[in-house]
Order: structure tokens, then C-alpha cells, then sequence
């Protein structure tokens, strides 16, 4: 995967490092994304390869279409594969021995399966190799850190655990159940849970000092205050110094916040992602909203807790692996993710199959559920997108899956089917371990859902391909320049499906300004079963019914298409498509007509390009001459 395949995330990381370069940036204005932008820094100037420059995306509120059109333009360049090579590189080492931690945190009886199942996980392939984030840089110190608890140095483990919080922030929904399960007295349990939060705080106060020296002494000075607390526990002096601590923090915590809002990367930021944990809640009259994320989270506590005390002391690290496990399923089964943060189920459910006889087919269930969920993700951009590197010009006109399917398998929700499986493999697995079923010779290997789960994967691979060769499937691409249009957030795309009800209008967001951009608009509508090229429909539009979308706060420039002007058929799918009448001479991008071709022959395109490419990287890499090309393709 390290020169075929990217989401954007990649080389916008690496242009915050330009950045910080040239000096617009510092490392202090990232805040929660300090860490993983230092580590990308070293590794950029250890290797000196050429950094991304997105300065052509319009922050700090682009269109996702403005995104991957940037993105295009960067891998076009011939050394592309070569340098995206480079960048993801870091990767794939740390997820090499993300895959020794997990199988030195294991039982030694288990560590094979354990490791090559990590190795081989489709869900962690997907968020490291083929979506390309860094997720083993928060992966490996959480797996160092559950193998430390095992060997009883809970302090370290903590310690770990924070700084895998302090790289990613979501691994923060396990500090609370982990705490709970490893400590034995509230005591213990508050200590855990502050030392988890040590690494982040020494982050983020760091950053709201700003000086390059503040790093370098808030670690000593963290490791300082909890010797400190160590001589003092339990003692006469404790309360009067933690009325002092909390003096301090207090008087501190305005200036550190107000410090954090400044930067576009740090609270708001979060506080954005954190809403994602209540985004599936329901509403009824009388109860108001009910998040079953939080519920569930709830009732795992309430267990923990309860549980907790009746544990033995050389049971109670496997309980806390089993605790972060199904608090892991909950965030998953239960709320809104980016797609990336699979991996933490992953490397979760590496470490605990063996625990119970079923926890491997529940997991199976789970890793089904993913691939369904993440084959029709909002956007496509998790699909087929991420395979922009081999081909930048026709990858981006592929047909997303859902829409390559047979009519009737394309009406399946497959979202809410693989969030439901999702669900219910996170249910199956707290059954599992409710029954407290442990087996020391489980044999997770045995048990077919696992495998069922993981084959899947490659085998939707197949039979994507496999329906784009279909005739009947059909897609537009550009015949010149780019389209100009992309979805805006919360409206209908362009391609778009008429149900019995007819939608009264779409909404589409193009990257010119009202004062500058075109007076008129020609759109015409293309049904899925056009076969002769011709338009079933057409509307023109006038300046004056640009949408105001500054108003509403969608981007300048939005346009409103009505659809009651026209006649469409129910039940068919259509494709929009927007012809600039009269473009502006301030303008330079311009919305040109698309071509329609067979999705089987933009495939063929796609794999010549992609051969064409990785044998130019195999020159670049290996010297020079036709041997060498040939043998690396």
C-alpha cells in the first residue's frame, strides 16, 4: 500500500511540518496534535524529502472536493509515488512493532496468533496502510503499556496509556475503564486516572507557555510533582498541597484556554469530535435526547464498579483488557468515527481473543460491520478515493461501490447494516465475557465468523471490480478541466436518486464567489440508464438564484438547483452536471462538460496508468535502465 493509496490526512499533517518550516506555524499552535506533527518533523528531516504544500486549499473551511482536486495536483508530479513512499514509511515501521508489543503483551501460548493476526488484520491494513494515518504512533505506547500492566508496573502502564491519549485523543473513553479495573481502592483509581492524564497536560501546557524551553521542562517538572505526591501520601501535608495544586491550576486554566482557542487545532477541535459521541441519540417527547453511546458507556462503568471488588489480584490485568475492550466496542458500535480509528478495536481485539471461547467470532462480526459501514462512507473518500496515487485523473470518476452494485443490492442500506453488526458483536462480546467463560486453550483460530470477517475485505475487492466490468455500468468524467462543483455538507450530491417523492431541489457548492462568479448556469440531468449521451433534462439558471450561502452558512458561491422545473423519473438515479454559460474573466477554474464512459474502460485506464507510474518509481528507486523497470514492475 505505501505508494497506491492515501486519504488527504496524510499530506496535510506534512504540510503543517512545511509550516512550521517556513515559520508560519509553531510547534506550540498544534496543541493536541503536538506530538504526532514532532514526530513527522524528525522523520522529514531525517530523510529531507520534499514536503506537500496544500497553500492551494482554501482553510480553515475548504470543500472536501477543493481537498481531493489539491491532492490530485500533488500526486500528479512524477516523483509522487516515491515520496508518498517515504512519508508513509514511519508507518508501517512503528506498525511493525506495534505487532511484537502485541504479541509480547499476550500469554507466550498466544502470542503467534495474536501477532500475525495483528499483521494481517484487514482493519488495521486499512487505517495505517491503506488510509494512511498515523494510528501506530498512538498504537504502540497503549500496547506497551497493557503488556506493563500485566507485569504489574501499573505506574508505567498508566503513564503509557496517557501518552497514547496525548497522540490521539479518543484512546481518552478508556482511561476511566481502565482505571477502574486496575485499581483496587477509589484511591488507586484517581491515581491511575491522573497519571493517564499526565502526558496531555504536559502537552497542552507546553503549548500555552509557547517557548521551546516549556518542553523540555514539563515532563521533569510532571515526574517531579508525582514524587513529590508519592513522600507525601496519605500524610498530613496532602491536602494542604492539593488545595495549592488546585490554586494554581485555577488561576492558570483562563490563560491556558484562552492560549488553546487561538489555534484552529485544539479546543474547538475537540469539542467538535467530542459531539460525535452523542450523534447517535434519539429524541422522544418525553425524555428529551438519550445517547446510546453514553448509556452503554454508563452501564460498562456501573459494572466495572461492581465487579471490581470481586476480582483477584492476578486476574485483574486480564479484566482490564476486557474492560478496554468493550469500551472500545461501545465507541464503535454506538457513535459517529472517522474511519481510521478501527485500528484501536483491532489491536483491542488482538490482545483479548484469547480471553474467551466466542470473543473471536464476535470480533469477526465486528471487522464484517466495518468493511460494510466503511464501503459507502459519506463522501466515498474512505473507498475507492484512496486509491487517487495510482491514477489522480480517472481514480476520482471511478463509481463508488454502492453505485457499481446491481440495482437492487444498491438500495441495501449498508451503512446502517454494518453499524448494526457493529453493534451487535460489541453485545456479543459483553455476553461472552458476562459468562465469565474462560478457557486457558481457547482457540480463537477455530472459530469461522473471525475468518469470515477478515476474508471479506479482499473479496469486496473482487466484486467491486467485478461490477465495474458490468456493461450497464456507466460513470461521467471530466473531458477537460475538473469539475467545479462538490458536495456541501449536509445537501444532496450530485449523484442523486429520485424516489417516489420528488426532492424539490439540490444544492451545490462551487469554489467562485458570488461578486465574481458566473451569471449563468446550464445544468442538465443524465439518468443511470442513458445509453446515447443525451441529457433527459435541462434547466438554466440565472445569477440572481445563486443561494446566499454566507447567510447560511454554507460557502459562498452555493448553488441552488430547483427540480421542480423539470420531470424525472421516480426511482431512477441521476447525475447532475453544470455547464458555466458565461464565466468571469476573475475566475480560473471552470465547471466544462463531462464524458460518459463505461466504468470497465476507466478501470482499464486506471491499471495502465497505475503500471505506468509504479515503473517510472521502480527507475527512480532502482538507478536507471529497462531491466531494472521492468523487474520492479
Amino acid at each position: 500500500f505505501l505508494p497506491t493509496a492515501l486519504h488527504p490526512d496524510l499530506l496535510s499533517v506534512y504540510d503543517r511540518v512545511r509550516l512550521m518550516h517556513t515559520g508560519q506555524f509553531e510547534l506550540s499552535d498544534y496543541s493536541f496534535q503536538a506530538l504526532p506533527i514532532l514526530l513527522h518533523d524528525l522523520w522529514a528531516r531525517l530523510t529531507q524529502v520534499p514536503l506537500p504544500d496544500f497553500s492551494g486549499v482554501p482553510w480553515p473551511n475548504p470543500t472536501e472536493g477543493q481537498i481531493f482536486e489539491q491532492t490530485g495536483l500533488l500526486l500528479s508530479q512524477p516523483q509522487a509515488l516515491l515520496w508518498l513512499a517515504i512519508w508513509k514509511l514511519p508507518y508501517l515501521l512503528v506498525d511493525l512493532c506495534v505487532g511484537i508489543a502485541i504479541a509480547w503483551a499476550v500469554p507466550r501460548k498466544h502470542a503467534r496468533f495474536a501477532g500475525a493476526l495483528w499483521m494481517l488484520h484487514p482493519l488495521a491494513l486499512y487505517a495505517s496502510g491503506a488510509f494512511a494515518k498515523y494510528e501506530p504512533y498512538m498504537l504502540l505506547p497503549l500496547v506497551l503499556g497493557l503488556g506493563s500492566l500485566i507485569r504489574g508496573r501499573t505506574t508505567r502502564a498508566m503513564i503509557l496509556v496517557g501518552v497514547a491519549c496525548a497522540m490521539r485523543i479518543y484512546p481518552l473513553v478508556l482511561v476511566v475503564p481502565l482505571a477502574i479495573a486496575a485499581g483496587r481502592t477509589t484511591r488507586e483509581r484517581l491515581e491511575c486516572a491522573a497519571l493517564a492524564g499526565v502526558p496531555l497536560a504536559c502537552v497542552l501546557g507546553a503549548s500555552a507557555v509557547g517557548s521551546a524551553l516549556a518542553w523540555w521542562l514539563a515532563p521533569p517538572a510532571a515526574v517531579a510533582l508525582w514524587y513529590g505526591y508519592r513522600a507525601i501520601r496519605a500524610g498530613r501535608g496532602e491536602w494542604i498541597a492539593a488545595g495549592v495544586l488546585a490554586v494554581g491550576v485555577a488561576l492558570a486554566l483562563p490563560s491556558l484556554l484562552d492560549r488553546l482557542g487561538t489555534s484552529q487545532y485544539s479546543v474547538e477541535n475537540i469539542f467538535h469530535h467530542a459531539a460525535f459521541l452523542n450523534s447517535g441519540a434519539t429524541r422522544a417527547a418525553d425524555i428529551g435526547a438519550l445517547s446510546p453511546f453514553l448509556l452503554a458507556y454508563g452501564a460498562l462503568v456501573l459494572w466495572l464498579l461492581h465487579k471490581s471488588g470481586s476480582v483477584a489480584a492476578a486476574d485483574r490485568p486480564g479484566f482490564a483488557f476486557e474492560a478496554l475492550l468493550l469500551a472500545a466496542a461501545c465507541l464503535f458500535g454506538l457513535s459517529f468515527f472517522h474511519p481510521q480509528y478501527v485500528a484501536l478495536l483491532a489491536a483491542l481485539a488482538c490482545l483479548c481473543l484469547h480471553r474467551a471461547r466466542g470473543l473471536a467470532s464476535a470480533h469477526g462480526l465486528q471487522v464484517l460491520g466495518a468493511l460494510l459501514s466503511l464501503l459507502a462512507f459519506p463522501g466515498g473518500h474512505t473507498t475507492v478515493q484512496l486509491f487517487l496515487p495510482l491514477d489522480p485523473t480517472n481514480v476520482a470518476s471511478l463509481p463508488e461501490p454502492a453505485v457499481a452494485l446491481p440495482l437492487a443490492l444498491a438500495d441495501v442500506p449498508w451503512p446502517t447494516l454494518g453499524r448494526t453488526l457493529l453493534a451487535l458483536g460489541g453485545a456479543w462480546m459483553a455476553l461472552e465475557i458476562l459468562r465469565r467463560d474462560r478457557r486457558a486453550n481457547a482457540a480463537p483460530s477455530r472459530e469461522p465468523w473471525l475468518w469470515i470477517g477478515v476474508a471479506a475485505w479482499p473479496i469486496a475487492l473482487v466484486l467491486y471490480v467485478g461490477c465495474c466490468l458490468r456493461p450497464a455500468v456507466t460513470v461521467l468524467r471530466p473531458s477537460g478541466e475538473q469539475l467545479g462543483a462538490t458536495l456541501v455538507k449536509g445537501a444532496a450530491p450530485l449523484d442523486f436518486r429520485v424516489g417516489d417523492a420528488q426532492p424539490s431541489g439540490l444544492l451545490v457548492t462551487t469554489s467562485q464567489p458570488v461578486a465574481v462568479g458566473p451569471r449563468r448556469w446550464r445544468v442538465q440531468f443524465f439518468a443511470e440508464t442513458t445509453t446515447d449521451g443525451k441529457p433527459d433534462a435541462e434547466i438554466v439558471l440565472d445569477h440572481e438564484e445563486l443561494y446566499p450561502g454566507a447567510i447560511e452558512g454554507l460557502s459562498p458561491g452555493t448553488l441552488r438547483i430547483p427540480l421542480d422545473r423539470v420531470q424525472l423519473d421516480p426511482n431512477v438515479r441521476y447525475r447532475a452536471v453544470l455547464f458555466n454559460e458565461t464565466p468571469a474573466a476573475q475566475v480560473e477554474q471552470r465547471v466544462l462538460a463531462l464524458e460518459r464512459v463505461a466504468a470497465s474502460e476507466l478501470l482499464g485506464d486506471v491499471a495502465s496508468s497505475a503500471a505506468l507510474r509504479l515503473r517510472e518509481a521502480g527507475l527512480s528507486i532502482f538507478g536507471a535502465g529497462e531491466a531494472s523497470a521492468q523487474t520492479w514492475h
